[in-house]
This record gives C-alpha cells, sequence and structure tokens, in this order.
C-alpha cells in the first residue's frame, strides 16, 4: 500500500498492455488485491516465504511478487463474471471471508470498511439473503451419515480451515496434503497415502 504511488503506473501498463478491462477500476482494484495477498499467498502457493521481497526492493520486483501471489487477473472483467455464480452462492449459502483492514487504514482509499466485503462480485441488483442453516445441516449430515465420501485438502490451503469433521459412525475419508494448497488432488498424493485413496474407492465401487 505504501508504494501505491510507484506500483499503479506498473497496474495500468500491464492491463493496457494485455488489453485487460478491470470494472472496479485500477486503485480498487489494486487495493483489493493488496487485501486478498496474505489469503492466496498460503491459497495457491504460488510463491514462498523466501520469494518474499524486502520492502527496499524495486517497484519492478514487488509488483512482479504481488502479481504472481495475488493475481490482478481475478478482478478483470472476464473473471467477474465467470466466478458470479460462485459469489451468489457465496453469500447466499456458503459463506465467504471479510478482509480485516485496520492495518491499512491509513493507507486504503477506495475500501473503506473495516470488514471489506467481496459482496461485490456477487451479481448486482439481486436480492442476496444469507442461509445461515444450510451448510451446518449439510455438515451435520456428512458428520452424521457421510458415507462413501472423499474429502481432499491441501495443508497449507486457507480453505482448509474449514474443512469438514469426519463423524466415528461413517466410513468417510478425509486426506490432507501436506505441504499441498488449493490445487492438491488426488494425484498429488504419493506412496501409501495415494494407495489409500485408490483402495478406498475400490472397495467403495465394488
Amino acid at each position: 500500500m505504501e508504494n501505491r504511488d510507484t506500483i499503479l503506473p506498473l497496474l495500468k501498463k500491464h492491463m493496457e498492455e494485455k488489453k485487460i478491462y478491470i470494472p472496479l477500476g485500477l486503485e480498487k482494484t489494486f487495493e483489493y488485491a493488496v487485501l486478498e495477498y496474505e489469503f492466496a499467498f498460503w491459497q495457491w502457493g504460488k510463491t514462498n516465504c523466501e520469494d518474499i521481497p524486502e520492502p527496499e526492493a524495486s517497484p519492478e520486483i514487488l509488483f512482479k511478487h504481488l502479481y504472481t501471489t495475488s493475481s490482478f487477473n481475478y478482478f478483470n472483467s472476464s473473471s467477474i463474471t465467470y466466478y458470479q455464480p460462485f459469489f451468489y452462492q457465496a453469500y447466499s449459502e456458503i459463506g465467504y471471508y471479510n478482509y480485516e483492514t485496520s492495518d491499512f487504514s491509513d493507507l486504503l482509499v477506495d475500501v473503506k470498511d473495516k470488514y471489506a466485503s467481496n459482496i461485490c462480485f456477487a451479481p448486482q441488483n439481486v436480492e442476496i439473503k444469507y442461509d445461515k442453516d444450510l451448510m451446518k445441516n449439510i455438515n451435520n449430515y456428512i458428520y452424521e451419515n457421510g458415507n462413501n465420501m472423499l474429502f481432499i485438502y491441501g495443508e497449507n490451503d486457507a480453505w482448509s480451515s474449514t474443512s469438514v469433521n469426519i463423524g466415528p459412525n461413517t466410513n468417510a475419508l478425509k486426506m490432507v496434503k501436506m505441504n499441498g494448497n488449493h490445487r492438491t488432488r488426488i494425484k498429488s498424493f504419493e506412496g501409501e497415502e495415494k494407495e489409500k485413496i485408490y483402495s478406498t474407492l475400490e472397495k467403495w465401487l465394488k
């Protein structure tokens, strides 16, 4: 945030060269990308702790790191359109995280809420009413009756903090990939862990 004046021209140049349209505007997109950074860092694992630049690094290096870790493409027009159904479901059923902005309150220009929301990415001019009971019911069902269900998580993925709890009376399988991220899949596992997944699936399919 403190490098806004040097980062924004780089962002503008990048968007113009790539012919990318960002509906939120340059400043608000920049602020959302910075706020999203800590979540994206762990969610996607595209950069490591040792990749984080020093504060005195050049604007180009800071911009490249921010762009790689918390891609501005997430906020372009095509992405917003693509993810609108998800954000509608997030704010009506699943739930979604906000950003704690108090540490940046003196640096933010466009995003002013103490707990900034992503609801601006949901369909506009549509009534969205949150059903607080739906996910509770789903979690209860999985815990009590979640048989023949396989759950895959990456250890470092921030979303894994809300992973399901497997009940003692079900045969469900929950697998967490060490150092994995949001891209963790069955193919991400190796050795005994992958064999456990395959043998469990084969048993269920018999």
